[in-house]
């Protein structure tokens, strides 16, 4: 009789030892479920973020490749000092023949709102931005030959930092430039073009993303 008390014991006592070990590595992997999604989470937003600066420091760069040997006499619109524009056409000086520059046929750097996603004020294509826009390059503007390059989409309709319809909010002299704009300065070095550009866009996991360059271009003559 005392035998089987104690093996009755010692059963019970196995089975809530066990529920015990069961209820622990449920925590343990629920712990780790929690952790993993969150590290998953992050990857993609790192992933997400990465892809954006790489995407604005090739568009930028090339943007200043275009126009280091752009002449100024060539700009359509001319642009007064301190005026901007998001759509600049110029020539390039391709070579100098007996004192003479040789110009290119007209290029142009400019914003276009994505075939997607008209200027209408409506998220056309469903990705939580509205109204974006892309940076076009167009080469041998109005020939036979013109062709055109988007340098990079997730171009929103506004710079960062600044509202429609109120004012100069991000305090660089313009009032409610699109997400790529090209600005005339002059300063104690002669005269430059700024060039902004930013990207927006949303995240594998829909949080937003932006991000902002600057870069100063000494032009010629």
């Amino acid at each position: 009789m005392n035998t089987m008390n104690r093996r009755s014991l010692t059963a019970g006592y196995s089975i809530v030892e066990l529920a015990i070990a069961v209820s622990i590595l449920a925590l343990i992997f629920g712990f780790l479920g929690m952790t993993g999604s969150a590290n998953s989470k992050a990857f993609r937003s790192g992933i997400s973020q990465a892809h954006v600066e790489s995407q604005i420091e090739s568009a930028m760069q090339r943007v200043v490749a275009e126009l280091r040997v752009a002449g100024r006499s060539t700009f359509a619109p001319a642009l007064a000092p301190g005026a901007g524009t998001s759509s600049l056409a110029y020539a390039q000086a391709l070579d100098l023949v007996d004192g003479e520059v040789v110009w290119s046929p007209m290029r142009r750097l400019a914003f276009e709102y994505a075939p997607q996603d008209p200027n209408d004020g409506v998220d056309n294509n469903h990705n939580g931005l509205v109204d974006e826009g892309r940076l076009v390059l167009t080469v041998d503007v109005g020939t036979p030959d013109e062709r055109r390059v988007v340098l990079t989409n997730w171009v929103p309709e506004l710079l960062e930092g600044e509202l429609p319809a109120a004012g100069d909010d991000n305090l660089n002299g313009l009032v409610d430039e699109p997400g790529f704009c090209i600005q005339r300065v002059a300063d104690s070095a002669g005269e430059a073009l700024v060039v902004r550009l930013s990207l927006q866009r949303r995240d594998a996991n829909g949080s937003p993303l932006n991000k902002t360059i600057e870069s100063r271009v000494r032009v010629r003559n």
